[in-house]
């Protein structure tokens, strides 16, 4: 907590102006070994209480260019996307146009019609016994740069002639559900998954930076390069442009866009999808699993955390709110 009592300024730059000047000593001082020339870094963005207190960026975004991470440096956030796409789901279900205990057969008839019922809840808790597509597809000879499509998807899914587990049954995490879910918000809406996040949640939140990336020919202005560190210390990419399926990943966002999300759903002023996107998951038994609609419901150090990490092609983010003190930190690696 004292770190962010005085001293927090925005700034940016190089990285080689990022040192000491401006900033927190305390907390660039956990960055200082990325911070530095030829090294790739992080985005990080805090807010209290909805307001923001701190916004820096360390080490360099475009190793080609000598590109340094700014806050408005934009990154793939991976499955940090999941809660926008459930978020989707809930307004859809306040519109009245579908409800979160529907089968998802009524909007996907495409897919099998298994013993037992898959709701769009259940989907979204991760309870719904479907098969990962991201295990699916290397059966299939194709692996993670192979390009895909929501139709692809679909259609493998409708194959899968049966579930790991009866739904509700067990927690197990499925990309393959979000995957589907947002084709359900097209269906439901008669717009893209990536028009209906534009219209409903970006654009009326000012989050200016944020966009679903469902086209890999367009052209992304300040958009970070993801990298792997080799045994000796030398960076290499690992950027998957031609990856552009949004639904369980693929959102592209800056860190401060993350804190205008984050204000919104969790601030002072409750937004209608509020209740609904931190009632957490449960079993068939009343068992909890921890989940709620794309957020993790945590302890840390005592304190209740509500957020999600993401992962994918040299990105690491997590976008995290400790309930009580109002603390909100988003972070993005790559």
């Amino acid at each position: 907590a004292l770190l962010f009592t005085s001293g927090c300024s925005e700034k940016s730059g190089s990285a080689a102006s990022m040192g000491s000047n401006g900033g927190n000593p305390a907390i660039d001082a956990i960055f200082s070994a990325w911070d530095a020339p030829g090294s790739p870094g992080c985005a990080l963005a805090v807010a209290k209480g909805g307001e923001p207190v701190y916004s820096r960026g360390y080490g360099y975004a475009n190793l080609d260019y000598d590109i340094p991470i700014t806050p408005k440096t934009i990154f793939d956030v991976a499955s940090v996307t999941k809660q926008f796409n459930a978020a989707s789901i809930a307004m859809l279900q306040l519109d009245g146009v579908l409800s979160l205990d529907d089968d998802v057969r009524d909007w996907l008839p495409e897919l099998p019609q298994y013993e037992w019922p898959i709701t769009l809840r259940q989907m979204m808790h991760h309870t719904s016994g479907l098969r990962d597509y991201l295990n699916l597809f290397p059966l299939a000879g194709r692996n993670d740069y192979y390009p895909i499509s929501h139709a692809q998807i679909r259609d493998m899914m409708s194959r899968q002639s049966a579930l790991i587990f009866p739904p509700g049954e067990e927690y197990r995490y499925s990309n393959s559900a979000y995957m589907l879910l947002a084709q359900v918000v097209a269906r439901a809406s008669g717009k893209s998954f990536g028009e209906f996040t534009a219209d409903r949640i970006f654009e009326p939140l000012g989050m200016k930076g944020s966009f679903m990336y469902d086209d890999f020919e367009k052209v992304v202005p300040r958009r970070a390069t993801g990298y792997v560190l080799d045994d000796d210390g030398t960076s290499r990419i690992v950027h998957n442009y031609n990856f552009d399926v949004a639904g369980d990943g693929q959102m592209y966002t800056t860190m401060e866009d993350l804190l205008l999300w984050d204000h919104y759903l969790h601030g002072s002023t409750r937004p209608p999808i509020h209740d609904e996107m931190l009632r957490e998951g449960k079993l068939n038994d009343g068992e909890a699993t921890g989940y709620a609609l794309g957020l993790r419901l945590r302890k840390h150090r005592g304190l209740s955390t509500v957020g999600h990490s993401g992962s994918s092609w040299g990105f690491r983010t997590e976008l995290v709110r400790y309930i009580e003190p109002e603390l909100t930190i988003a972070i993005s690696c790559n």
